[in-house]
């Protein structure tokens, strides 16, 4: 899962596929909703969990804690190793 920010929006990305993409608009507080693929579906809520210092550290779909995304480190590959 991917949250980027494309043409001056966020837009998620659940996946590869262009069915589960779509551009996120602020709902209420740090909640957003998007409509994925071609738009027809229902809303699909999306809620960032803020660290103390207000940076993401993880994000829920639907307000579930089942579909909840912990934000995993960026490390840095070792010298010599791709």
């Amino acid at each position: 899962m991917n949250v980027t920010r494309e043409d001056g929006a966020l837009t998620i990305h659940i996946g590869s596929s262009a069915e589960h993409a779509g551009r996120l608009l602020h709902w209420h507080y740090d909640t957003f909703r998007a409509r994925l693929g071609d738009g027809r579906g229902s809303w699909t809520y999306v809620t960032f969990k803020l660290d103390a210092a207000a940076g993401v550290n993880a994000l829920r779909l639907d307000d579930s804690d089942t579909f909840e995304f912990v934000r995993r480190s960026q490390a840095t590959p070792d010298a010599g190793h791709p």
